[in-house]
């Protein structure tokens, strides 16, 4: 999981409200190797909700991006499958 702030100037992660199902997002690890990931999964939960951590199927790598809504009191969740 990655958790960033929801900025109002767009850093961090302040344009997740932008992404959509279907889009990609690409991270590089510490080899300097790109890994593609989907998103297959968007929504907004409570900020106790501890199931969002849980992934469907553990033979593929997700990643999980948190941030909060734009008034603070609940969870932007972006749930994203590796594309190989």
């Amino acid at each position: 999981s990655i958790a960033g702030h929801n900025n109002y100037d767009g850093t961090m992660f302040g344009k997740t409200k932008k992404l959509e199902i279907g889009d990609n997002i690409y991270l590089t690890d510490l080899k300097k190797q790109t890994i593609n990931y989907q998103i297959y999964n968007k929504f907004v939960t409570n900020p106790n909700d501890v199931n969002i951590l849980k992934t469907d199927d553990k033979s593929v790598r997700e990643v999980t991006l948190i941030t909060c809504t734009d008034d603070s009191k609940l969870r932007v969740v972006v749930k994203c499958k590796e594309v190989k």
